[in-house]
C-alpha cells in the first residue's frame, strides 16, 4: 500500500482502527462574510457565503482525538441531503454533480427488540 494512500486505509492497516466504526462529529456552519484569506483561495466574492466544516473523529475506548478535519466550501458547491430508513447502518454516500458536491447521509434507525 502506497504510504500516502486514505488516512482510513493507514489507520486500518498499522493500527487496527477501523474510523468508518468511530465516533465522529462534523459542523457545517454558513459563514458570511467569508474571511479574506478563504476568499483569496475559493476565489470568491467577499459577499458570497461559504460552508465551514470542522469533523473530529475519536477512538470510542479512549476519546482520544483521531481525525481533526477543518475545511471551508464554496456555498454554491455545496449540497447536504439527510434521508431516513428503516432498519440498516449509517451511510455515507458523496456524488458529485456538474455545479455542486453533494453529501447524502442515508440515517438509518436500527430497532433494539
Amino acid at each position: 500500500m502506497d504510504y500516502y494512500s486514505s488516512i482510513y486505509n493507514r489507520f486500518k492497516t498499522d493500527y487496527h482502527i477501523h474510523m468508518n466504526d468511530e465516533h465522529f462529529e462534523e459542523t457545517n456552519e454558513i459563514v458570511f462574510p467569508t474571511p479574506k484569506d478563504v476568499v483569496k483561495v475559493l476565489e470568491v466574492d467577499t459577499n458570497s457565503s461559504t460552508v465551514h466544516q470542522v469533523k473530529i473523529t475519536q477512538l470510542e475506548s479512549t476519546g482520544q482525538i483521531l481525525e481533526y478535519s477543518e475545511t471551508y466550501k464554496r456555498g454554491d458547491f455545496f449540497k447536504i441531503k439527510f434521508i431516513s430508513c428503516n432498519p440498516g447502518p449509517l451511510r455515507l454516500k458523496t456524488m458529485a454533480s456538474n455545479r455542486s458536491v453533494v453529501f447524502l447521509f442515508i440515517l438509518c434507525t436500527l430497532y433494539l427488540l
